[in-house]
């Protein structure tokens, strides 16, 4: 079994500075992580690169647990994309798709979102991935 198919859960969790903002949240934050735990739980963490870097934000789930790095990349609100930067091929980047979406607060914030692979690949609208 591949590390991405023992995922069991994903938690979206917003960088504290951002708690509360409400549906306006996904506007102030521009990157995410997604780091799996040794129970195969991950947390989705969505950050503005602004105010915390990559390193930083993954030091946080490291330091909680989440020590597998699963996914990276960016999200543009203004043009309503998610761009991978990690995993390398759009098969794994799909695969982390359907599991983020398992979180409705996802869907809450991302649904109508353009997910795009680091080739360029347009993985589709978010909210397609729904099982």
């Amino acid at each position: 079994m591949s590390v991405l198919e023992e995922i069991k859960s994903v938690k979206l969790y917003f960088e504290e500075r951002h708690r509360g903002l409400g549906h306006s949240v996904w506007k102030a934050c521009n990157s995410f992580v997604l780091h799996k735990d040794f129970a195969s739980h991950c947390i989705l963490h969505v950050f503005d690169k602004e105010n915390i870097s990559f390193k930083k934000a993954e030091k946080i789930l490291i330091d909680d647990d989440y020590v597998y790095r699963i996914a990276k990349g960016m999200v543009c609100a203004e043009i309503q994309e998610w761009r991978f930067i990690e995993p390398s091929d759009s098969t794994n980047c799909k695969h982390v798709l359907k599991k983020m979406i398992a979180d409705p607060e996802v869907l809450r914030y991302y649904k109508g979102f353009r997910a795009v692979a680091p080739n360029g690949e347009d993985l589709g609208i978010i909210s397609d991935y729904e099982v």
